[in-house]
């Protein structure tokens, strides 16, 4: 059986505890009860498994706050102390060196459950009404990523046919985005989550 690593300073420690008492605050503020303990093991454990940047996020603006603590107590393996469903706090030290499997997961956000895509270790901010649609919209970004690497690979080689801002090489990107959906699917995704109604759910 995996054992969580628990072991933290006395510092952080006390961060952590500062972490929960604003926690508990917004808790009340929705009605809702936090266990103080089990906030407290929760954060303990995704700061020693994604070394979290403790100072930063007591601080942190309301939205990106809640978005780390809550996505932390609702996405945490309480077994093995991992995160899962392909969450990432935005505090994370590592964040940009985390790289996390491809894929597509439901948020809930004011009450209407939509989807969002994690690609090549990073969230992307838009969402979608679908499973369907957010797979395709996966799909198009994996090809919109390949083609930004073909150009950058190209320019290396050959640097006097870099394309220009708004050259052919967005028109290739764009033609690709088009030609991924299908009519279904082609609706616009919703712009980003914005503001404390932003919560996750799981799969």
């Amino acid at each position: 059986m995996t054992q969580i690593d628990f072991n933290t300073s006395p510092y952080e420690d006390a961060v952590i505890e500062k972490i929960v008492a604003r926690a508990v605050g917004v808790a009340a503020e929705h009605d809702t009860q936090l266990d103080v303990l089990t906030a407290t093991m929760d954060l303990t454990a995704a700061h020693r498994n994604c070394s979290l940047d403790l100072e930063r996020l007591l601080t942190a603006e309301r939205f990106t706050f809640n978005h780390d603590v809550f996505g932390i107590f609702r996405h945490l393996n309480r077994k093995t102390g991992k995160l899962g469903n392909c969450f990432l706090p935005r505090m994370a030290i590592n964040r940009g060196s985390v790289m996390l499997q491809d894929q597509v997961f439901t948020i809930r956000h004011n009450g209407e459950q939509v989807w969002q895509v994690c690609l090549a270790g990073k969230v992307l901010p838009a969402t979608w009404n679908s499973k369907g649609a957010a797979q395709a919209g996966l799909e198009v970004e994996r090809r919109r990523l390949k083609i930004k690497e073909l150009q950058n690979e190209r320019d290396r080689k050959n640097p006097e046919n870099r394309c220009p801002a708004g050259g052919d090489g967005g028109s290739a990107v764009a033609a690709v985005a088009a030609s991924e959906l299908s009519p279904s699917d082609k609706a616009a995704p919703h712009q980003a989550p914005s503001g404390s109604g932003h919560h996750f759910v799981q799969r």
